[in-house]
């Protein structure tokens, strides 16, 4: 049984959720009116900026995703689950981000639909990065690594040379302060080490 994880994106995703608090904006300097300058503006949708428009959209996307059928898991609940005789489709959703994978190509194609119906979207196809993660897909599973992640701090660090050693030593030494040695740059030495 496979399992292929796909990825979509929801284009301007905050237009399509509904604030239900009343939520007024003052007008914009170069847009103000001029017959009614005391007027303001009310929000009947939520937009990029805004506290609520997280909330709404996710609100949005549930309400959507409950309606086919799916299931919110209760522990994480930005993922969705749906189960069709033996198949199952797993949908995780981070802000306009979809990742989707499911036994079933059937089901997958079906959600795509279902999501295409509703909101605009670009399908990615199958997931190969997300988030800084690179994830290779074959026939014997799913890898998550970051491997470029670490390219990139060896060469920006200037160690993309460096090769790794044992060296022993004990496990809680007493370190002494070394008089004559060479001054260190700590910011440096911690933004390595925070990396």
């Amino acid at each position: 049984m496979g399992f292929t994880v796909y990825q979509m994106d929801v284009k301007t995703a905050f237009l399509y959720g509904k604030v239900k608090l009343e939520i007024y904006l003052s007008q914009p300097p170069s847009f103000i009116d001029s017959d009614h300058p005391e007027h303001v503006n009310r929000f009947d949708k939520a937009l990029y900026g805004i506290h609520q428009a997280p909330r709404a959209w996710y609100a949005t996307l549930t309400e959507h995703l409950l309606s086919h059928g799916y299931t919110r898991c209760i522990i994480d609940q930005t993922l969705f689950l749906k189960r069709v005789d033996d198949d199952m489709i797993l949908v995780q959703i981070y802000v306009d981000d979809i990742i989707f994978g499911s036994t079933s190509e059937k089901l997958c194609k079906e959600f795509e639909s279902v999501m295409k119906k509703k909101y605009e979207m670009s399908s990615l196809g199958e997931m190969t990065t997300f988030l800084g993660l690179q994830v290779p897909q074959n026939s014997e599973g799913i890898l998550i690594h970051q491997r470029k992640y670490v390219t990139d701090m060896l060469i920006k660090f200037g160690m993309q040379d460096y090769h790794s050693k044992v060296a022993p030593m004990k496990e809680r030494p007493v370190l002494t302060s070394d008089e004559h040695g060479s001054k260190v740059d700590q910011t440096h030495y911690r933004s390595m080490t925070g990396r």
